[in-house]
């Protein structure tokens, strides 16, 4: 099996790798946009993407591009590439970024303007947490996303999350995943 990994930060692509080898799982590793949209085009076969939000856009353009995962996504869902995805990322803010402050009314406001028709009506917005909004809304709009883990270099929470949700919720996508004693 293999992983494709599109991430800009080394650290982390390393962790992420050492986590895939432990398991017996190999990667590949591409850090821009251009990159993986080049590499997707050709048709390759991975079991499955993890994908960070924030990168820069080519080898040429070193500027962040905090919308450059949403644009592989977007890439994905236009060439009708059904790898399913999973995004790792450093903020939980990678839809509605300007809601900084992770407000629940304008984080649904915001993905409301961004055309998420599938968001349901909501009277009391206070009922809604702001990660099962951004659940649901990325589940509604790109159907080869099954998830995501938010990666720290401060503990391991995340391998224990990302384990859980690449054996249990990642159902058929990963059949072949093993974990390792």
């Amino acid at each position: 099996m293999e992983i494709l990994l599109i991430d800009d930060i080394p650290e982390k692509a390393g962790a992420l790798a050492n986590f895939l080898e432990e398991r017996g799982a190999m990667q590949h590793w591409v850090t821009n946009e251009k990159a993986a949209k080049d590499l997707l085009k050709t048709g390759s076969d991975y079991a499955a993407i993890f994908l960070d939000m924030a990168m820069p856009r080519s080898d040429k353009d070193k500027a962040l591009n905090k919308y450059s995962g949403i644009n592989i996504l977007n890439f994905m869902k236009v060439y009708k590439i059904s790898i399913p995805v999973v995004v790792i990322t450093l903020y939980w803010d990678f839809v509605s970024l300007e809601a900084q402050e992770n407000s629940d009314v304008k984080v649904y406001s915001n993905m409301k303007v961004m055309g998420s028709d599938s968001l349901p009506e909501v009277n009391d917005l206070s009922k809604i947490r702001y990660l099962d909004m951004l659940h649901y809304y990325m589940s509604q709009r790109y159907a080869n996303y099954i998830g995501a883990v938010k990666y720290s270099n401060v503990n391991n929470k995340w391998k224990l999350f990302l384990e859980s949700l690449l054996t249990h919720n990642g159902g058929k996508a990963f059949e072949n995943f093993t974990i390792r004693e």
